[in-house]
């Protein structure tokens, strides 16, 4: 699990991503993910969170869904 030091080093990363990105899409994944996909109080999702986020991103840029 990380470590309290390593959080300014998220803050910084997500500034970079709102101010360094140019010519993206934005994909708002928050309605894709609920309470019961958190797996602990460090904000780790489980599986099916993941699942989730991924759907939300492929439905939102109409990607091509491959199933088996």
């Amino acid at each position: 699990s990380p470590s309290h030091d390593t959080f300014p080093l998220y803050a910084k990363l997500q500034q970079m991503m709102l101010t360094q990105l140019k010519d993206c899409q934005v994909v708002d994944c928050r309605k894709a993910v609920v309470r019961t996909n958190c797996w602990d109080y460090l904000c780790h999702m489980n599986y099916d969170g993941h699942k989730n986020i991924a759907n939300c991103i492929v439905d939102s840029c109409k990607y091509k869904r491959i199933t088996k």
